[in-house]
């Protein structure tokens, strides 16, 4: 029989530690992101705040950071894309086109969460009348990335206790692949609210 030599069943007992998911939330000095940030701010995500504005989005570092020990900043929205494992648009609604095509080299395969919900030019309320072209649009610009629209969440008035009489809120999520589907229903539980399937988004934007 040949001797066992040191260490080489070490492997077996080696404990590796879960890497965090990290999620990119663009337009994170709005009302709105700053809100989703905060409610996921309780979860295992290393959270990546991004925004042009340098500025506020210090603020919004500042406010999450007390919360969420594992939250950096960034102002590049292709770098953080790049960087992250799920990507959330929290921009205001005529904004998220030009973003789009700008991180679509980045999101190959990545999650992309679409707040649904057409945000005003200051991401504090929302539009007079949504134009679903946007959303289609969406789709076009990042063929490469699963795509999952959220409904409610952060624009329903209770993002920072989404539940009532002790029910969670629900928030309405749509997509095509399973798996992205799954990943957000985990986000949209973290952040309080109950996720429930609307269909395909062709369904959910009629």
């Amino acid at each position: 029989m040949l001797p066992r030599l040191p260490g080489i069943f070490a492997l077996s007992k080696v404990k590796y530690m879960a890497v965090p998911e990290t999620i990119a939330i663009i337009g994170a000095s709005g009302k709105v992101g700053r809100a989703i940030a905060a409610g996921l701010a309780g979860g295992a995500y290393r959270l990546l705040l991004v925004d042009k504005n340098e500025e506020e989005l210090m603020k919004s570092l500042e406010v999450i950071t007390p919360l969420h020990a594992d939250a950096d900043m960034a102002v590049c929205a292709e770098d953080a894309c790049w960087e992250a494992d799920i990507v959330m648009l929290a921009v205001p609604f005529e904004e998220r086109q030009e973003v789009a095509r700008f991180i679509r080299p980045v999101t190959t395969g990545k999650v992309v969460v679409s707040l649904a919900d057409p945000l005003n030019g200051s991401g504090e309320g929302l539009v007079a009348g949504r134009d679903t072209g946007v959303e289609a649009e969406l789709k076009k610009l990042l063929p490469y990335a699963k795509v999952v629209k959220v409904f409610n969440a952060g624009t329903s008035g209770y993002s920072g206790n989404p539940a009532v009489d002790g029910r969670r809120i629900a928030c309405f999520i749509a997509g095509e692949d399973e798996e992205a589907l799954k990943t957000v229903e985990r986000i949209v539980r973290t952040a309080g609210f109950e996720p429930v399937r609307a269909g395909s988004p062709e369904a959910a934007q009629s």
